[in-house]
């Protein structure tokens, strides 16, 4: 068993899955390999805790060295943060409309609540999905020019 409960096989499967989905559905013709569907089920049962993460930095270095140079040009966005006593991470057209009612705005950023300071901001990552998901669905403009999502794609 690996690190969280996973066999070596499953492990070697999530690497050549996320290395190359084309390769990974070749192979999966020839040998006994695991379903996509049975992968996403036992990445759910991995048991992560807050703090680095050996195996997901072993899954990332498996990934990274599978890909061209020209790509390896990113940015690690973590999907969750830990919170700071009354501090609290918010999104959405919901969230957006109380923070209105409760008199949060750029220049104050918090909100009294049952006699406490709460600080209000939007969540990054999330901020950052609706910015790729709106410039693919309509594009932008770099001054008087459009921008088609595709022309970033091929960048």
């Amino acid at each position: 068993m690996h690190g969280g409960g996973l066999s070596e096989r499953k492990v070697f499967a999530l690497a050549l899955y996320h290395g190359s989905r084309k390769a990974y559905y070749l192979l999966q013709k020839i040998f006994s390999l695991p379903s996509p569907r049975t992968l996403a089920t036992a990445m759910k049962n991995i048991n992560i805790r807050p703090g680095l993460c050996r195996n997901m930095l072993n899954l990332f270095k498996v990934k990274v060295n599978s890909i061209a140079p020209q790509e390896k040009l990113c940015a690690i966005v973590v999907d969750e943060i830990a919170l700071k006593r009354y501090l609290s991470y918010d999104y959405g057209s919901n969230n957006r409309a109380v923070m209105q009612k409760l008199g949060v705005t750029i220049s104050k950023p918090y909100a009294f609540f049952g006699g406490k300071k709460l600080f209000m901001m939007f969540d990054p990552p999330h901020l950052m999905k609706s910015l790729r998901n709106n410039s693919k669905r309509h594009g932008f403009k770099n001054g008087e020019h459009d921008v088609p999502w595709h022309f970033i794609e091929k960048f």
